[in-house]
């Protein structure tokens, strides 16, 4: 404490002969700082360590409040939206790969080379209404109720088309249950009435799983600096 006082008087004085030379009109004299002048400049340094103190804990703590909402809103991108939103889309991706592994597992579902028949159409008004659609509908609500939640500066064209295709599918399905089917139609006429106008985006899965796993690790990261 004792050379922390004496060092604070050393620059009193130093600072105090600096004013003294710079204001005396004589060349090379500098006049002596008097006691006043000493205690008066130490007496005022208790008031700038606690004012630079004052600063350094406001900026410390603007910085920290920074980091904690930075925090909260990561936490909640990950829990109202891109997690949820990556448990169904890996849902789908698995159900799928089981329902084509099923039927018809050698290429496109729908192709005019190969009709689908009665029960394989069967299976897939089943599939679709039981699993995939829940999931659909399930996705637009998040989508819908929490866009501000999205990463980046805009609506991914992918949740876009993602929204395009569950609207035309509804109009399609609500119309399954007085649309009986039946065999030897047209191909274009079977796929019109049962699949969606609008194709589910080819990008979604892959960048809903992307963008959720770098959000995980931004979240260690950030945890990490607290």
């Amino acid at each position: 404490m004792r050379l922390k006082l004496l060092s604070g008087q050393a620059l009193a004085l130093i600072v105090l002969n600096q004013s003294a030379f710079a204001a005396s009109p004589f060349s090379g004299q500098a006049s002596a700082p008097s006691s006043e002048e000493v205690s008066s400049l130490m007496g005022g340094l208790p008031l700038a360590v606690a004012v630079v103190a004052a600063t350094i804990a406001y900026l410390f703590n603007c910085r920290l409040e920074g980091k904690r909402s930075e925090l909260k809103f990561l936490n909640d991108q990950i829990q109202f939206f891109y997690g949820p939103l990556f448990s169904l889309s890996h849902a789908s991706e698995q159900a799928w790969r089981a329902f084509r592994a099923r039927c018809r597992p050698s290429g496109a579902f729908f192709r005019p080379d190969d009709i689908p028949s009665l029960s394989e159409m069967k299976e897939w008004r089943h599939w679709m209404v039981s699993v995939f659609m829940p999931i659909n509908l399930d996705s637009e609500k998040i989508i819908i109720n929490n866009s501000h939640l999205i990463n980046g500066g805009g609506m991914p064209e992918s949740f876009l088309q993602l929204l395009s295709h569950v609207e035309s599918y509804k109009a399609i399905v609500a119309k399954w249950s007085d649309l009986p089917l039946y065999e030897n139609k047209p191909y274009a006429e079977i796929v019109s009435k049962n699949t969606a106008f609008i194709d589910f985006p080819d990008k979604f899965h892959s960048e809903i799983r992307n963008t959720f796993v770098q959000l995980k690790k931004r979240q260690a990261k950030l945890l990490r600096s607290f």
